[in-house]
């Protein structure tokens, strides 16, 4: 087994193995919240710039995290990708959005709101086609009634990159 360890501001020490990458539960500052998420390095990533990054991203998760929500706000009305996603959940379980938002009708529900509400449920790293290295992050709106994920993924620089729903 090809061991490494990764050392960072936000996470410590994260042990990686070439066969079995890294998967933990990670305890991360987010709006003022200690907020729980899986967190994930896949396996065969050899490359020392590829474990640069993974510390230098990891380490700005929390900043990453506000641009995702930024971003989003600033396309909600122009990304089908977000239409289809926030649309779903409030067309098909308008009851928990309502509940979640705490508003007393589905016409009061603002984007802003909505956004306000996403949970970061996961964050992972992965080589993608191109053999260039990727940062993932699961968002859910209700994570205990849905699994439907809003996937916002960003570059090696953090560049968001894409938006991508998924059930």
């Amino acid at each position: 087994m090809t061991n490494r360890t990764l050392t960072t501001k936000l996470l410590g020490t994260l042990s990686y193995t070439l066969e079995n990458g890294t998967t933990m539960d990670a305890v991360i500052p987010l709006d003022g919240k200690e907020v729980k998420i899986d967190y994930s390095i896949f396996e065969k990533l050899t490359s020392e710039d590829y474990f640069k990054d993974i510390v230098t991203l990891t380490d700005q998760i929390p900043e990453l995290h506000l641009k995702a929500k930024k971003t989003i706000l600033e396309q909600f009305d122009g990304n089908d990708t977000l239409t289809i996603y926030f649309d779903f959940h409030t067309n098909e379980l308008p009851e928990e959005v309502l509940e979640v938002t705490e508003c007393d009708a589905i016409e009061n529900v603002t984007k802003e709101i909505l956004i306000d509400k996403l949970v970061l449920s996961g964050v992972w790293f992965s080589e993608n086609a191109n053999n260039e290295l990727d940062l993932t992050f699961d968002f859910k709106l209700l994570p205990e009634v849905s699994d439907e994920l809003l996937v916002v993924r960003f570059n090696n620089k953090g560049k968001i990159t894409e938006f991508i729903h998924e059930s």
